[in-house]
């Protein structure tokens, strides 16, 4: 008995988590306008990207690409190329975040991921960069 009450425990805690998930994967997607982006926002985007690599010295950034909402938040895609572990290149890899401008701080960059995942989000809100 205990494990079929684990069991139902365990569907609702699933259920919770997922209902949110489907509930917004319905909500329309907030139109968002191509916008530039200065040199100082380029350069908060490569300092936080490189932070998230394994050899930050070795990176080569290539093109990258921003959007604005409606509530001003800006997306941001780009490609970025460094070493790996082995000390080897790994060929131009997508990245993609938020650019926050926080008032009376720096510029930063939030990255919200890298790799194939990042190159299929980009493309899904077209932004879509070729390596």
């Amino acid at each position: 008995m205990a494990a079929v009450t684990n069991l139902g425990h365990c569907l609702a805690a699933t259920a919770l988590l997922i209902l949110p998930v489907v509930a917004r994967a319905a909500d329309p997607p907030t139109p968002k306008t191509p916008t530039a982006l200065s040199d100082p926002d380029k350069a908060a985007i490569r300092r936080d990207v490189r932070k998230t690599l394994k050899d930050p010295e070795s990176a080569k950034f290539g093109p990258m690409t921003a959007k604005k909402d409606a509530k001003g938040i800006v997306y941001v895609c780009g490609l970025v190329n460094a070493k790996n572990s082995y000390g080897g290149y790994t060929g131009m890899q997508h990245y993609m975040g938020i650019l926050l401008h926080p008032p009376k701080k720096p510029v930063a960059f939030a990255s919200a991921g890298m790799g194939a995942g990042s190159a299929m989000v980009c493309a899904e809100d077209g932004m879509a960069l070729t390596p």
